[in-house]
C-alpha cells in the first residue's frame, strides 16, 4: 500500500482541494458565470441576470459553508484513510499468519519462520501499546489523534510488509528442495567416471544451491532489519510518552514526534 502523508500541510492541501472542487460550488459558479456572460452580450434580458446572480450566490454560500466546515472535513478525510488502512492491515495479517504456519515443520526454514512469527507478535503488541499511549496523550475525537493513528498504522504495516517479503522468500526457498539437491550432489560426486551430463547436472545443482543460500542470507538480513526497526519503534514510543502536551508545546512536540515516525517508516521500507 502506498505510503500516505499525514502531515498537516498534506492534509490541508487535500481538504482545500476538496473544498474548491465541491460540485455545488463549481457548477453554480460556472452556470452563473455563463449566464452573466450571455447577459453582458445582450442575448437575454434581466431575468437571466437575476438567475445568474442567484446561482452565483448559491455557489459562494456553498464555498463559505465548506470552508467553515474544513475541520470536520479534515477529520472525516483522515478517518476514511485510517479505515482503508485498517482493512488493508487485516488482509495482510490474515495472509501472513496463514503462510508462516506452513514453515513450522520445514526443518531448514523453521528457524527463520519462527523468528518471523515472534516478530509479528511483538510488533502487534507494540502497535497496541502505541495506540494506548496516543489515547492517553490525545483526544481520540481530534484530528491530531487521527493523524497520529494513521501514521502509527503505516508504521505497523511497514514492518508487516517486510515480514511478507520474508515469507515470499521462504516460499521460494521451500520449493528449491535443498535436501534433494544435496542428495543428488553426493550421488554425482561419488561417481568414478562421471559423464558430461553428470558434470552439467553438478553445475546446475550448485547454482540452485547458491541461489538458496543467497536467499537465506536475504531473509536473515530482513529479519535483522526488523529487529532494528522494532528497537526504533520503542525509542519513538518513549519519545512520544515524554512529549509535552501542555498548551503552547502540544502542536510543536507532537508534530515533531509524528515527523519522526514518518522518517522511521521510510527507513523500514528501505
Amino acid at each position: 500500500m502506498k505510503q500516505i502523508d499525514f502531515s498537516q500541510s498534506a492534509i490541508k492541501k487535500e481538504v482545500t482541494s476538496r473544498i474548491l472542487q465541491h460540485p455545488i460550488s463549481i457548477y453554480a459558479i460556472l452556470l452563473g458565470g455563463v449566464g452573466l456572460f450571455f447577459w453582458l452580450i445582450n442575448l437575454f434580458g434581466g431575468v437571466i441576470l437575476v438567475v445568474s446572480i442567484s446561482v452565483l450566490v448559491i455557489g459562494a454560500i456553498s464555498f463559505v459553508v465548506s470552508y467553515l466546515r474544513k475541520d470536520t472535513i479534515q477529520l472525516k478525510y483522515v478517518t476514511l484513510l485510517n479505515a482503508q488502512m485498517q482493512q488493508h492491515k487485516e488482509r495482510v495479517v490474515t495472509r501472513l499468519k496463514q503462510k508462516l504456519e506452513k514453515f513450522r515443520e520445514a526443518q531448514r526454514l523453521s528457524l527463520y519462520s519462527t523468528q518471523a512469527e515472534e516478530q509479528y507478535e511483538k510488533v502487534r503488541e507494540k502497535f497496541d501499546t502505541f495506540t494506548d499511549i496516543l489515547q492517553s496523550k490525545l483526544d481520540p475525537t481530534e484530528i491530531t489523534f487521527q493523524r497520529f493513528l494513521g501514521t502509527v498504522e503505516q508504521l505497523y504495516l511497514a514492518v508487516l510488509d517486510n515480514l511478507e517479503k520474508v515469507v515470499l522468500t521462504l516460499e521460494g526457498m521451500h520449493t528449491t528442495k535443498l535436501d534433494y539437491i544435496e542428495k543428488r550432489l553426493r550421488h554425482l560426486h561419488a561417481l568414478d567416471n562421471p559423464e558430461q551430463a553428470d558434470l552439467d547436472e553438478i553445475e546446475t545443482l550448485n547454482k540452485r544451491k547458491e541461489s538458496w543460500e543467497t536467499r537465506r542470507e536475504k531473509v536473515n538480513k530482513m529479519l535483522t532489519h526488523n529487529e532494528q526497526a522494532m528497537t526504533e519503534i520503542d525509542l519513538a514510543m518513549s519519545g512520544i510518552t515524554e512529549a509535552e502536551t501542555k498548551a503552547g508545546r502540544a502542536s510543536i512536540d507532537m508534530e515533531y514526534a509524528r515527523d519522526e515516525l514518518d522518517r522511521l517508516i521510510e527507513r523500514i521500507k528501505q
